[in-house]
């Protein structure tokens, strides 16, 4: 199963749903979200080995983030507090205690077997395991000094079932068929891009997300990481894979080739921003212990589900950074992607139009798109950025929509002329669950020096063998057309030479297009209903509702338990 494209194929027959009833159908999307998104009852003990820069690494964020860290040698268990690091030694160094009070998931927690989350059991989230081989007398004393390289590994317990469902490199059929089932039934995304990394071509994203009709055609920057120049050439391909008219009008393949000391990130303008020293946030401004998610690209994400929320239903999280003296300008680095639940949501909406909603997307052509996405800001659906300055919190920049397939690295540059502190703090604000945050850190390094090439299509062709290449090089009214389910470009470009075996290459792809959905949907419109979503704030209203009537649904509870 090397590509989405293949296994879409394999499962075509099992999930057209021809004789299935519109509330059944209803029923299974709402089981398959809430497999994603209730992930708080279901947990598993997942174990990973570090060098001992990174275990020294991981087991101070675990401290300062005040997490329960129990040492688990021979047939010992002992607590862990006033842990410090020893870096010119490579010791651990600790005092130790008996374990006290409820810890039950430890003796139901069997490794990698999913466990159901019982609150007599005690909470397993906020436990982090180390492991040693090592034989320790407690007896004598119990203070501990344990070397860096006795730590055979450290466990944690993770959402069984809440971590990002990748298209790629996925355990099982099942996880896939969850997310297929999903896009096969919402339809709602944009096209798929797929890199040849020497071997096959592999999904690395989405093209232009949420230009959904012309006007809000823009140019999106998306970090190709699986790319691999075969013979001198690069090689990519475009595919409409869902139940849309997709149009392309500029790819771009973007060559930075810098020192192997630093990574590269473009920014929402176009602009490279090198990453060379990341700073975790103390999230000191927050009591939701879930944030803690983002210290690591761990595919366990926050979700934006906390009950708080402001005037227009938005939730918020808020970030302290510790700034550098002097320092003017940081740059925010996120490792973020929407929610299966915005796309369902979304979906749900445009069903409300019934037989009018194909007369009111072609209004919508006409609609500008300052307007366009004005209404999208309003509804909390781009994810906003604040800086808290001495005048109160100040937008930094809205965030597009990157869809729900793969998370993007994000860089968002911040100018801290305004911050009369020593705390940098950042504010992320978004609707009811649409966006979700795998990591997040502040470099405050300046840029470094790259060297940028451009790289225009040099060959592209389509699933007929079409020559298709003048509609992809140029910013103009031509456009490659891609308006049913199996259209595909093959795109290449040719390598720059590269030497240096001092410098690495990073890769973007330049994109630009829009694309319209096909939809079908049967009833009246009510126009009444559909009105409110005019006010500020309503959509996002409508997504907190509709997620509480589901899960306070007994019916659908039931079906998640008997998964």
């Amino acid at each position: 199963m090397e590509t989405i494209r293949y296994f879409f194929r394999l499962i075509k027959p099992y999930i057209r749903f021809k004789n299935t009833s519109k509330l059944k159908i209803q029923q299974v999307i709402i089981v398959i979200i809430l497999l994603i998104v209730a992930s708080c009852s279901y947990y598993k003990l997942s174990t990973a080995k570090y060098d001992q820069e990174n275990i020294a690494s991981k087991i101070e964020g675990y401290e300062a983030h005040q997490k329960l860290i129990v040492l688990n040698s021979s047939s010992q268990i002992r607590v862990l507090s006033s842990i410090s690091i020893d870096r010119d030694n490579n010791v651990l160094k600790a005092n130790t205690s008996d374990l006290m009070g409820n810890h039950s998931y430890m003796e139901l927690a069997v490794l990698q077997k999913v466990n159901k989350k019982k609150s007599k059991n005690g909470n397993p989230f906020h436990t982090v395991h180390i492991y040693t081989g090592k034989n320790i007398n407690f007896e004598a004393s119990n203070l501990l000094t344990l070397p860096l390289s006795d730590i055979d590994s450290i466990g944690v317990y993770d959402h069984a079932v809440g971590k990002e469902i990748a298209m790629f490199g996925l355990g099982t059929v099942g996880a896939l068929a969850v997310v297929t089932a999903i896009i096969a039934l919402t339809k709602s995304s944009c096209p798929f891009v797929y890199s040849n990394n020497g071997e096959a071509y592999v999904f690395e994203g989405e093209l232009y997300p949420g230009a959904i009709k012309s006007k809000l055609e823009r140019d999106d920057f998306l970090l190709l990481k699986k790319l691999k120049s075969i013979d001198g050439k690069y090689s990519i391909q475009v595919s409409n894979e869902l139940k849309e008219k997709q149009y392309t009008n500029l790819i771009q393949l973007i060559e930075v080739k810098h020192s192997k000391e630093y990574d590269i990130l473009m920014d929402n303008k176009g602009s490279f921003q090198t990453i060379s020293k990341l700073e975790a946030p103390k999230i000191s401004a927050t009591k939701d212990v879930s944030v803690n998610s983002i210290l690591f690209k761990d595919k366990v994400p926050y979700m934006f589900n906390n009950m708080e929320s402001d005037e227009n239903g938005l939730n918020h999280l808020i970030l302290d950074f510790d700034k550098p003296t002097d320092a003017l300008l940081g740059k925010l680095v996120l490792t973020a992607k929407n929610s299966y639940w915005l796309d369902f949501m979304y979906g749900k909406f445009n069903e409300k139009f019934g037989t009018y909603f194909n007369k009111f997307q072609q209004k919508q052509q006409s609609v500008s798109a300052k307007k366009s996405n004005q209404w999208m800001i309003d509804q909390g659906i781009p994810l906003g950025v604040y800086v808290n300055t001495s005048n109160g919190w100040k937008l930094v920049e809205y965030v597009n929509v990157v869809g729900p397939l793969s998370n993007r690295d994000i860089v968002i540059p911040i100018n801290f002329d305004t911050v009369n502190s020593n705390t940098i703090q950042i504010k992320l604000e978004c609707g009811f669950m649409f966006w979700e945050i795998d990591y997040a850190a502040m470099d405050f390094s300046e840029n470094r020096p790259i060297e940028v090439a451009y790289l225009s299509t040099s060959k592209a062709s389509d699933e007929q063998g079409k020559d298709v290449k003048l509609q992809l090089t140029a910013i103009d009214n031509l456009y490659l057309e891609q308006p049913t389910i199996g259209n595909i470009a093959t795109i290449e470009f040719e390598a720059t030479d590269f030497t240096n075996t001092d410098m690495k290459k990073t890769l973007f792809l330049k994109n630009r297009g829009y694309y319209t959905y096909i939809r079908n949907y049967s009833g009246e419109p009510n126009f009444a209903e559909l009105k409110l979503f005019r006010e500020k704030g309503a959509f996002t209203k409508y997504s907190k509702n509709e997620y509480f009537q589901f899960i306070s649904n007994p019916q659908m509870l039931d079906l998640i338990v008997e998964k």
